[in-house]
């Protein structure tokens, strides 16, 4: 939308005569526009006092010009699309904050779109032998529930990353993440502390992976331990799906989460901020919003100390039919933003 303005003459005095014109086309603030002759002979230079655009003289030289008399009018282009004026990256942030409070409302029950209400499933999964062992315990793990809160088709099964990195043996001594914590690190420091830990694993570490690193029960053989993160999450999201497939013959969206997102140490760990909890890995039948949804939907009925690994987020009727659900994501590792493009949808 185009909005043209008329700008007046604002000085003192009450006549002049316009003595030459300098300035027309795209204006500025402080280009003298006008050389002007009070009644006295005094000539004054007049400048532009506002950022405009096309300046236009409505008067000539020669002309007689009164104070408070339209001198020339600019026009300004407004675009009336809101979002133009919105960083892309605090609609980002309003992003990860709704998700927040709408998983917050889905484990009451209150919610809608990809977390209506969540189901908790107090389980124990063997961690110990192999992620195999562990997606055949998950997916035989919905046997215990009665119908109203079974598992369907279009769920999203929403399941802790620490049981992925247990059975990866993806595992140290507690004094990695106690002596040297490195959430309490700079970046500069933390890569180099990434340096020595990655020779330690046989699988590959990254930064984030430090950020994601916790304590682990005290194991009876090993003693205290700790786990520095799963190891490609996007392929084990859909791994487990497979297996859900083929155990219960329903089609779901996996979501692999962690209650820990950067936050304290400025890192983002998906590309993207988020809030209250982060999803590290899914399949493909979900965008971003719909996984951080679900996640924090999960992060309010999870804890490890209530031994509830997994939350069923039930969907809205009409969210429940999505293309490639269950599907490999199609790049493996964790989550990215810079991969996915966009959050939500456009």
């Amino acid at each position: 939308m185009q909005k043209t303005l008329n700008l007046q003459l604002g000085l003192p005095k009450s006549e002049f005569t316009v003595k030459k014109i300098l300035k027309q086309g795209v204006i500025k603030v402080g280009d003298v526009l006008l050389l002007i002759e009070d009644n006295n002979g005094i000539v004054i230079e007049y400048s532009c006092p506002i950022n405009g655009i096309n300046f236009y003289p409505l008067i000539k030289e020669n002309d007689r010009i009164n104070s408070g008399q339209s001198i020339y009018t600019y026009e300004i282009t407004i675009d009336t699309n809101v979002k133009s004026y919105v960083d892309d990256k605090i609609w980002d942030l309003a992003i990860a904050t709704n998700a927040v409070f709408k998983g917050l409302l889905g484990s009451m029950g209150q919610s809608g779109q990809i977390a209506s209400r969540t189901v908790k499933l107090k389980t124990e999964l063997n961690v110990k032998n192999g992620i195999e062992r562990l997606l055949d315990d998950i997916s035989n793990s919905f046997q215990s529930l009665d119908e109203n809160d079974g598992l369907q088709d279009g769920d999203v099964v929403v399941v802790a990353e620490k049981p992925y990195a247990v059975a990866q043996n993806r595992l140290l001594p507690i004094k990695y993440i106690y002596d040297r914590d490195p959430k309490k690190m700079i970046e500069s420091d933390r890569k180099e502390y990434l340096k020595e830990v990655s020779l330690l694993l046989d699988s590959p570490m990254e930064e984030e992976d430090l950020i994601l690193a916790d304590a682990y029960t005290d194991d009876p053989e090993l003693g205290m331990m700790c786990t520095m993160g799963a190891y490609n999450h996007n392929l084990l999201a859909h791994l487990t799906a497979k297996k859900i497939r083929e155990k219960t013959g329903k089609s779901v969206d996996v979501v692999i989460s962690d209650t820990d997102t950067g936050i304290d140490v400025r890192k983002m760990i998906i590309g993207c901020i988020t809030l209250g909890a982060t999803p590290i890995g899914a399949t493909k039948g979900l965008s971003l919003y719909e996984c951080m949804r679900a996640a924090c939907a999960a992060e309010f009925g999870r804890g490890s100390k209530y031994r509830i690994p997994i939350i069923i987020c039930k969907p809205a009727e009409r969210c429940r039919n999505r293309i490639d659900m269950g599907e490999h994501r199609g790049y493996d590792g964790k989550l990215k933003y810079s991969i996915e493009g966009k959050i939500a949808f456009d």
